[in-house]
């Protein structure tokens, strides 16, 4: 079509010191001009002046814009602006190149594999045919090897965590569920720290009940004896009774007996009665009449007593007693109370130690265990963290699992 257009087209043609060869159609509506070194092509004008569009010296050529059915790009290399020294855009016989003008080893590549980016020298990104049958987006993290996305899923990140008190009967348990849809566990991280036994209150409500002692067995006791020097006096108030009494040697207890408060009396015998006589025959009783009886009382005085050294045995039968405890409460004093750190700390998955696998038992905080090849998928996996004694266990479970779409 050019070639047409040229062959048809007529020409003027003028030559100064000032504009040099300046070449004109016969419309004067496109113009080509010639200076040492250089020319110049335009095909409109502002007013009077040219509006040159294309140029070519001994560097090389310049033009808005370039029209050509095909360029072999094996002989060519299309070069952008340089920043830095570094080219940012760049064509040549491997592809078309972007080039981050900060780091010359951060670039995007468009090629017959597609568009690929690359960090360092690794590939980071691809979109186009990746592998074998398989074409779409790629995405690796910075090692190139770890699958972020792809057509067959992506890499999920998530953590389980929880923390409890423990004891050696009473382990910190977490639950991780590994859906049928996991393709791969990349990464599954145990971390735990060790901390001290934590409540927050003391005292609680009872409901009261009935509480049995238990049984004891027969048991036969010796009392302490009482020496021979433990004396006693016997008082009246008292009737002390020892195990031995010595008289206080001759005398009386002086009193008189009557009847009321005159002390006269008889001896209750009716009159008339007949008392048989020894030997044969009877008599008549006849009543005295009221008298009393005369007493002699020496006064005052006190018998001493004392004691046998002796012992005694007292067998007590096997027995319990009962207790009726009536429902009741307790106040409840609120705080935050310590006691002792986890310790000698344990691990099992899925109902199988893995301590030693794992380089325990532990006595300090832990923050890189690997479990992931403990773990199985499409079921809940149950990751059991004992102590030998009371205490406290704050612990995370991080999961990196490539899940399928």
């Amino acid at each position: 079509m050019l070639r047409n257009e040229l062959i048809a087209e007529t020409a003027n043609i003028s030559i100064t010191d000032t504009d040099g060869i300046l070449i004109t159609n016969g419309a004067g509506t496109k113009a080509l001009q010639l200076k040492g070194g250089i020319f110049a092509i335009a095909n409109s004008k502002t007013g009077s002046s040219w509006n040159w569009r294309t140029f070519g010296t001994g560097d090389g050529f310049t033009a808005d814009c370039i029209v050509s059915g095909k360029i072999l790009t094996s002989l060519v290399e299309i070069v952008g602006e340089a920043v830095n020294g570094v080219n940012k855009f760049y064509w040549d016989s491997t592809g078309l190149y972007a080039v981050d003008p900060d780091n010359a080893n951060k670039y995007m590549k468009f090629s017959k594999e597609g568009l690929r980016g690359y960090v360092d020298g690794i590939l980071r990104l691809h979109l186009g045919p990746y592998a074998e049958d398989k074409f779409g987006l790629l995405l690796r993290a910075p090692d190139g090897i770890t699958t972020i996305l792809d057509e067959d899923g992506i890499l999920q990140t998530w953590q389980e965590g929880r923390a409890d008190n423990v004891d050696a009967y009473h382990p910190l348990v977490l639950n991780v569920y590994l859906p049928a849809e996991t393709i791969s566990v990349h990464k599954a991280i145990l971390r735990f720290r060790l901390q001290a036994f934590r409540a927050y209150e003391t005292g609680a409500a009872s409901g009261g009940g009935t509480s049995k002692t238990s049984s004891t067995t027969t048991l036969v006791v010796a009392t302490s004896y009482h020496p021979w020097s433990n004396w006693w006096t016997l008082i009246p108030q008292y009737w002390l009774l020892p195990d031995f009494m010595d008289y206080a040697g001759g005398h009386s207890h002086g009193g008189y007996t009557g009847y009321q408060s005159n002390h006269n009396h008889n001896h209750g015998i009716p009159g008339g009665t007949l008392l048989a006589v020894d030997g044969g025959g009877s008599v008549e009783w006849v009543p005295s009449g009221g008298h009393d009886h005369s007493i002699d009382w020496d006064g005052g005085h006190a018998h001493s007593m004392y004691s046998v050294n002796h012992d005694h045995t007292v067998d007590i039968p096997g027995h319990n007693h009962t207790v009726d405890i009536p429902s009741h409460t307790h106040g409840i004093n609120y705080g935050i109370y310590t006691d002792t750190a986890a310790a000698e700390v344990t691990v099992a998955i899925n109902g199988i130690d893995r301590t030693s696998a794992l380089g325990g038992p532990f006595n300090s905080d832990q923050d890189s265990l690997n479990i992931a090849p403990y773990l199985s998928v499409g079921q809940w996996n149950t990751v059991q963290i004992g102590s030998s004694r009371l205490g406290r266990i704050d612990s995370t479970i991080f999961i990196q699992a490539k899940m399928g779409v």
